[in-house]
């Protein structure tokens, strides 16, 4: 005999999974927040496990490996390039892991999902001719100090916007940027690039704090796209193509390995979380290699 219990005629529903999608979304946005993870990086998982979503109308925890590899193919049979298609992995990964990690999650569908192979593509950096070629063609003191400081200091696009006056430490050359992640390092800058700030801030005459300001009043601070417009017409007035901040970062660190800087202190100088990151930057100069098989091998 069974006590105290009773027969319901009530029927257990199922837990409606966009609600469930929302809640493991919602919790992994929390949790990376906390630890620092930018706004922007979040709005990119967030689109591209929309993307996956639209693709496959069910719930996050019941998406399969099969599933996941049903909508790569689709993307990649579509046109998408699979260096696109593998950052999306990289992506779903880090979320799916964190969501199996924490027990939201039973299992995790990208455990079985290994990385695609894409062509390797060498991004060249600048060379000699195309670096005087862009500095005789800074027609203005902010287009100089863009130019310059890009090449010797090496940061992020959004880091050199974000710098403001009082960062500048002209006695040793240097400045605080806080990089990805949140996380604050030290950039250096060389003589030519201090040259070129000092005229720069001399000429001023508002009192915004930012190292670059627009040109119109009330001048306020320049911003990513103003910097990228500003060196593509650098570019089409020097008759150099693909003029753009991450090129100079690229120069930046072949130019210190060429110099024998270690790698490791190369990737401390960029601001990259590990070296792996730090030896997709830099490129071999072929004179270099020529020169040194003919000195040894020869």
């Amino acid at each position: 005999v069974i006590k105290n219990y009773s027969i319901s005629s009530e029927v257990i529903v199922d837990i409606d999974y966009k609600e469930m999608n929302k809640t493991l979304l919602e919790q992994f946005n929390k949790t990376k927040r906390i630890i620092g993870l930018a706004e922007s990086t979040l709005t990119v998982y967030n689109e591209v496990i929309g993307y996956l979503l639209r693709f496959h109308d069910k719930g996050l925890a019941e998406m399969t490996s099969d599933d996941i590899r049903e909508w790569f193919n689709y993307l990649l049979e579509n046109g998408t390039t699979p260096r696109t298609v593998d950052n999306y992995r990289r992506y779903l990964s880090s979320f799916y892991n964190f969501c199996n990690v924490e027990g939201l999650i039973f299992r995790n569908p990208m455990k079985k999902i290994e990385g695609i192979k894409q062509p390797k593509q060498v991004k060249q950096p600048f060379s000699n001719e195309e670096i005087v070629l862009l500095r005789n063609n800074c027609n203005t003191l902010r287009e100089k100090v863009i130019f310059e400081l890009l090449l010797s200091s090496g940061v992020r696009v959004s880091e050199l916007s974000n710098i403001n006056r009082e960062d500048l430490d002209f006695n040793n050359n240097s400045f605080y940027v806080i990089g990805k992640g949140s996380k604050e390092r030290k950039c250096y800058f060389n003589e030519s690039a201090k040259v070129a700030i000092k005229n720069y801030l001399d000429s001023r005459t508002d009192t915004n704090a930012a190292l670059l300001v627009s040109y119109m009043k009330p001048h306020h601070r320049l911003g990513i796209v103003g910097i990228e417009t500003n060196l593509r017409q650098v570019g089409e007035r020097a008759g150099v193509t693909n003029v753009h901040p991450h090129r100079f970062r690229r120069s930046f660190c072949c130019s210190l390995l060429s110099k024998d800087v270690p790698l490791e202190q190369i990737r401390i100088l960029a601001g990259h979380a590990n070296l792996e990151t730090t030896k997709l930057y830099v490129v071999e100069d072929e004179d270099e290699i020529k020169f040194n098989h003919k000195r040894y091998v020869n």
